[in-house]
């Protein structure tokens, strides 16, 4: 990085009685300028390892999911495929029942059919 590459130049340098000064008016001696790097330096490192730490538990989070939605999909292809008992024709005599049902029900709520009320719509 920059800062060791900076850090190692003020120490090669041999500026051990040098100070500098900042934009702020502060003044810093070399070994001040050096721990602030180093505890910049160390900062910047704390972070690089939670950024790497993240992305890894993130890609282990991705895996889990990814495994679980595979499951998932297979268990509702599998729902989807149960074959289910085919319904039983009625008789015309249920069929019969089932008319008089339908238009006795419609009669109480008073609902109409899709043919009943196609002349309230013209």
């Amino acid at each position: 990085m920059k800062l060791r590459a900076l850090g190692n130049d003020l120490q090669n340098a041999s500026l051990s009685k040098a100070s500098f000064a900042l934009g702020n008016g502060a003044v810093l001696s070399t070994a001040q300028v050096l721990a602030e790097i180093a505890e910049a330096q160390a900062e910047w490192d704390k972070l690089d390892d939670l950024i790497i730490a993240a992305l890894k538990q993130r890609q282990h989070i991705a895996t889990r999911l990814g495994a679980f939605m595979d499951f998932v999909v297979l268990i509702r292809m599998h729902i989807r495929n149960i074959h289910r008992k085919p319904k039983r024709p009625l008789t015309l005599a249920e069929k019969v029942l089932a008319a008089a049902r339908l238009r006795l029900t419609r009669e109480l709520r008073h609902t109409r059919g899709r043919r009943q009320k196609q002349h309230l719509k013209a």
